[in-house]
């Protein structure tokens, strides 16, 4: 994994629901009520700790009111800060849609721990970062400094050898391991 000085400098798309389960602020068969909530105020503190002078644009699956969707999808919550909301598309293929008519995605960031977004993403040439790592290193009291860093989510490795499927069950097992790990720290950065 590489560090990129490039984080609040460079536009960021971040995939919604990938990082709020990621840091376990929402977790399946959550009531609705405390889903929403929970979302919201995370949503505020995100805000609250994004800067710029990059634009932060988090994509969410479906739609919360539908006149906002309706006109813009999303929400303007600051000057560099939106939420937008994927209506009758998946939040992935708008990620996915917005990397590939993007004028310059060598200039953004894609926040996602989704192997269909990441690979396609960094074929077009966005950077990628962790969704834990990237949260980390957004609110890390070291500051400014510390918010520059992205962390770069390695590629699923390819396998020509015969028997490719059994190392991929062994890869699954290894990624379920690291995605505990994750879970772990996000515990941690939360306490």
């Amino acid at each position: 994994m590489a560090d990129h000085k490039l984080d609040r400098n460079r536009d960021h798309i971040v995939d919604g629901y990938n990082l709020l389960h990621a840091l376990g602020v929402v977790r399946r068969g959550m009531p609705q009520k405390a889903f929403e909530l929970a979302r919201e105020e995370f949503l505020a503190e995100l805000g609250r700790a994004w800067t710029g002078p990059g634009h932060l644009l988090v994509c969410l699956d479906g739609h919360v009111n539908p006149v906002v969707s309706s006109i813009h999808g999303g929400q303007v919550r600051s000057r560099n800060f939106e939420t937008r909301y994927s209506n009758s598309q998946t939040a992935d293929d708008l990620i996915l849609e917005l990397v590939a008519t993007a004028v310059a995605p060598a200039n953004l960031v894609i926040v996602s721990g989704d192997n269909g977004i990441t690979v396609e993403a960094r074929r077009r040439g966005c950077a990628i970062a962790g969704c834990v790592e990237w949260y980390a290193s957004l609110t890390e009291s070291g500051g400014e400094a510390s918010a520059n860093r992205v962390v770069e989510v390695p590629e699923k490795p390819d396998s020509a050898l015969p028997g490719s499927r059994e190392l991929e069950k062994l890869w699954a097992q290894d990624v379920e391991r690291q995605q505990e790990e994750v879970e772990h720290r996000a515990d941690e950065i939360r306490r």
